[in-house]
């Protein structure tokens, strides 16, 4: 049998730690994968290669990078590559070194605990109408929350965190339906002053945004990640618009081009909790609603399916944490750390990924 050669997802600290345990452990490293490879080139004295640079056969990979999210994607790519998680590739142990069963995701490095990526729901609905939407917005119905509660709820995360969380991604729903975004974006800026802050958006409003908007971007340091889907934007006039403020705005991709990712729900509730956990592609988004925390948005939303479909999540008040409650950024991150109870209603068999395509709002396109 053929030895497999390792390669290390991420040619940054934490690939560079990993590499040198790796080493220290016998495992001959043959280079390291990063989007960025034509920049970096080489690490350690091996090669940085682009992922389709590195042969898929008789490979292992392991994913050696910080963000939650990060992760996530990069584990989508590898499966839809037609590579096995455990078999073919597997995250570093540096990041994922459960101190208890099922505790997953917790850094082995000497920081102060901090959250490092937390979602932020600016909106229920959405002005597009995607089919399998994991935050069930074809079926949702109008709702903002108030800047009321946006002030008490970070507020409350300023004290909490000294100010500082690694990202804040202010979300939907579509996030620019909001009419306060502006205000809101003010109020996260002003509580948590260290942290990365973006808006995750569809594109469609933001050539028409005003000019109090992209403002408030620019002096409060607000980046715009455009989600890709396959529509018409005017992406000249949002461009001119980001140069002529100073706004960074990215644009994501949608895995594999126009693949979306389906997850649906088993109402029964007879999932192997920690089997979804393990498996859960939105895990390490933790989400923030209306002065609740929880391990990821699809638990906040669910009320969604709940009224479209006369179905019944049972939410419990173990499946989030209270704000006001909260006595330390500890218990946020032993909370997030393990199972909810939701997961019992999450289908990891069903899992995958289907093309981008209009909504009917159908049952069958969240439920089993």
């Amino acid at each position: 049998m053929t030895k497999k050669e390792t390669y290390i997802w991420g040619a940054g600290h934490f690939g560079v730690l990993t590499a040198l345990d790796l080493e220290q452990k016998g495992i001959q490293i043959k280079g390291f994968i990063d989007k960025n490879a034509s920049k970096i080139k080489t690490r350690l004295g091996l090669p940085v290669l682009t992922f389709e640079q590195v042969p898929k056969n008789e490979t292992k990979i392991i994913i050696a990078v910080q963000n939650k999210c990060a992760i996530r994607e990069i584990t989508q790519i590898l499966s839809l590559a037609g590579l096995n998680q455990d078999k073919d590739f597997e995250i570093s142990t540096l990041i994922a070194m459960p101190k208890e069963p099922f505790e997953f995701y917790r850094l082995k490095m000497f920081e102060p605990p901090m959250i490092k990526h937390l979602s932020v729901g600016l909106a229920e609905h959405c002005n597009l109408n995607c089919a399998y939407c994991d935050h069930y917005c074809p079926v949702a119905e109008h709702e903002f929350p108030s800047t009321k509660q946006f002030d008490l709820d970070f507020a409350v995360l300023s004290k909490l965190t000294n100010g500082t969380i690694g990202r804040i991604n202010l979300v939907g729903g579509e996030p620019l339906l909001n009419p306060d975004i502006t205000d809101i974006m003010q109020i996260v800026r002003k509580n948590i002053p260290n942290s990365e802050i973006t808006i995750t958006t569809n594109g469609i409003l933001l050539a028409k945004m005003a000019e109090d908007f992209w403002n408030a971007c620019k002096n409060n340091n607000i980046s715009i990640v455009i989600s890709q889907y396959p529509i018409k934007l005017d992406t000249n006039k949002i461009c001119q618009t980001a140069i002529k403020y100073e706004v960074n705005v990215f644009w994501g991709i949608l895995v594999g081009g126009n693949l979306f990712r389906m997850q649906k729900y088993n109402v029964n509730g007879t999932q192997d909790i920690y089997k979804s956990y393990k498996n859960c592609g939105t895990k390490g988004c933790t989400f923030l609603k209306n002065g609740k925390i929880y391990l990821c948005p699809q638990i906040s939303c669910s009320k969604n399916l709940e009224k479209a479909f006369n179905v019944n999540f049972s939410v419990s008040s173990n499946d989030f944490l209270v704000l006001d409650n909260i006595n330390s950024v500890q218990d946020i991150l032993d909370f997030i750390s393990k199972p909810s109870p939701f997961c019992r209603y999450c289908s990891t068999e069903d899992k995958c990924f289907v093309q981008w395509k209009v909504s009917e709002r159908k049952r069958e396109e969240w439920i089993l």
